[in-house]
């Protein structure tokens, strides 16, 4: 089940700096596939794990954002 809130922060950051989300994208879906097969059962909560991790990192590169 996906989340429309995660989906708009990601085309927010995707609106922002297209060719950092590039390099990114590359591997990252790969890699929360392979971390989803690691918890049978919580697949949900990793994948909102994982995405908050992910938006958080790359609030944090982002110039922009006040402290």
């Amino acid at each position: 089940m996906t989340n429309p809130q995660k989906h708009s922060i990601m085309e927010k950051f995707d609106a922002n700096q297209p060719n950092k989300t590039m390099k990114i994208d590359s591997n990252i879906w790969n890699l929360l596939d392979t971390i989803k097969t690691k918890f049978i059962g919580q697949e949900e909560a990793v994948e909102d794990l994982f995405y908050n991790i992910v938006n958080n990192q790359r609030l944090a590169e982002m110039p922009d954002i006040l402290d």
